[in-house]
C-alpha cells in the first residue's frame, strides 16, 4: 500500500513538474518573439528583454549532496537514524512562479521602451528642424512659379535689347534691366537649392499634430515607466517550487522523491511600493514641467511657430500692398508713347514677378504654419 501510494505521489510530482516546465518554456518562447518591422532599437531593447527573462523562466536543475543530522541520544551518544544512512545525493529542478511572472512581463517593459523610443525619434526630429518648419513646400511653390516666368523675364530682356539696337533705350537702361533678370535667375536658383538641403536634412512635408505628439509621448513615458516599476516592485516577494529525485546510491534499498514549496517576502516591500508611487508622481511632474523634456520643447516650438505665423502674415500683408501698388503703376506705363516708359513698363515687370514670387512663397508659409494649431 506504501509503494502504491508512494507511486501516485511521485506521479503526481513528475505532472506538476511538467507542467510547470512546459508553462516557463511557452512563456520564454513569448518574451523571445520578435516582430520584423522593429527598429534596430527595438529589436536591441526586446533581445535584451529576452536574455534576462531566459534565465528568470526557465527552471534551475540542481544536484545536491548533504549529510544528515544525526539523532542526539541521551548520554550524548551520536546515532545514525536506524535503518538509513547519514549521506544522501539529490536531483532536482527548482522554478520562482514570481521570476516567471516577472521575466514575462519584462517583454511587456520592452515594448513600452521601443514605443517611448519612437514616439521621442518623432519628437526629436520635428525640434531639429524647427527653424525650417513650413518652408519647404512654399519653397517648392515658388521655384514652380519661377520655373514658368523664366520665359516672360527672358522676353522682356530680349525686347530692351531689341530697343537698344534701334535706340529707343540706353544702355544704362539695357543694364539694369540685365541686372533684375539676374537677380531672378539667381533668386531661383537659390531657392532650389534651399529645396535640395531640406529635402537632403530630412525635412518631411508632412504637417504634425504637436498636440497629439505631446500625447503620445506623454503615454508612452508613463507606460513605460508604469511597467518597469511593476517588475520592480515584485522583488519584495518570491515563491519558489522544488522537487527531485532521491537516488539509492548510500542506501541501496530505498529511493524517493522531494518537493518543497517556498514563500518569502521582504518587509521593506511596504516601504518599496510607497516609494514607486511617489516616483511615479514625480516623473509625470517631470515630464510635463521639466524645459529638457521633448513635452516642454513642443510646446516651446509650437509658440515658436506662432510667432513666425504671425510675422509671416505681416510680411505677406506688406507685399500684397506693394504688389497693388505696383499694379496701378504699371496702368500707367501700359501703352504710354512718352520717352522712358519701354524702360520702366519692363522694370515695373520684372518687380511684380519678383513680388509674386515672395507673395506665393509667403502665403504658402502661412498655410503650413496654421496647420499647427493650439488644441
Amino acid at each position: 500500500m506504501k509503494s502504491c501510494h508512494r507511486r501516485r505521489q511521485s506521479s503526481k510530482t513528475e505532472r506538476v513538474r511538467l507542467f510547470a516546465a512546459g508553462a516557463a518554456l511557452a512563456a520564454l518562447a513569448t518574451v523571445s518573439s520578435a516582430r520584423a518591422e522593429d527598429s534596430a532599437y527595438c529589436r536591441k531593447v526586446r533581445e535584451r528583454a529576452s536574455s534576462d527573462a531566459s534565465l528568470m523562466i526557465a527552471p534551475t536543475l540542481r544536484a545536491e549532496a548533504m549529510k544528515l543530522p544525526s539523532s542526539l541520544q541521551p548520554g550524548g551518544r551520536v546515532e545514525v537514524a536506524p535503518g538509513g544512512s547519514s549521506y544522501q545525493v539529490r536531483a532536482g529542478a527548482s522554478i520562482s512562479l514570481v521570476n516567471v511572472y516577472k521575466g514575462t512581463r519584462l517583454g511587456h517593459v520592452a515594448d513600452a521602451d521601443c514605443a517611448l523610443h519612437q514616439a521621442t525619434t518623432k519628437a526629436q526630429e520635428l525640434l531639429a528642424l524647427a527653424a525650417d518648419f513650413g518652408r519647404l513646400n512654399a519653397l517648392r511653390e515658388q521655384v514652380s512659379f519661377l520655373d514658368k516666368q523664366r520665359p516672360v523675364w527672358e522676353a522682356v530682356y530680349a525686347k530692351m535689347e531689341d530697343r537698344f539696337a534701334a535706340q529707343n533705350v540706353t544702355l544704362l537702361n539695357l543694364e539694369d534691366v540685365r541686372v533684375r533678370t539676374t537677380v531672378l535667375s539667381r533668386h531661383r536658383a537659390q531657392i532650389a537649392g534651399e529645396v535640395a538641403r531640406l529635402e537632403a536634412a530630412g525635412l518631411s512635408d508632412q504637417r504634425p499634430d504637436v498636440s497629439a505628439l505631446v500625447q503620445n509621448l506623454d503615454a508612452a513615458a508613463m507606460k513605460y515607466e508604469r511597467e518597469a516599476s511593476h517588475v520592480r516592485s515584485l522583488e519584495a516577494v518570491d515563491l519558489t517550487l522544488t522537487g527531485g529525485y532521491v537516488p539509492p546510491i548510500f542506501d541501496a534499498k530505498n529511493s524517493d522523491f522531494f518537493g518543497v514549496v517556498q514563500i518569502s517576502y521582504s518587509l521593506g516591500g511596504p516601504f518599496r511600493n510607497a516609494a514607486e508611487t511617489r516616483y511615479l508622481d514625480a516623473r509625470a511632474e517631470e515630464l510635463k514641467t521639466a524645459r529638457y523634456e521633448s513635452q516642454a520643447q513642443l510646446h516651446t516650438f509650437r509658440k515658436q511657430v506662432q510667432a513666425g505665423l504671425s510675422e509671416a502674415k505681416q510680411e505677406l500683408d506688406v507685399v500684397e500692398k506693394r504688389h497693388s501698388v505696383l499694379q496701378a503703376t504699371r496702368a500707367t506705363f501700359d501703352g504710354a508713347e512718352a520717352p522712358g516708359a519701354a524702360y520702366a513698363l519692363a522694370m515695373v515687370d520684372l518687380e511684380l514677378l519678383a513680388l509674386r514670387a515672395d507673395r506665393i512663397f509667403l502665403a504658402g508659409y502661412v498655410r503650413e504654419l496654421s496647420r499647427v494649431e493650439e488644441k
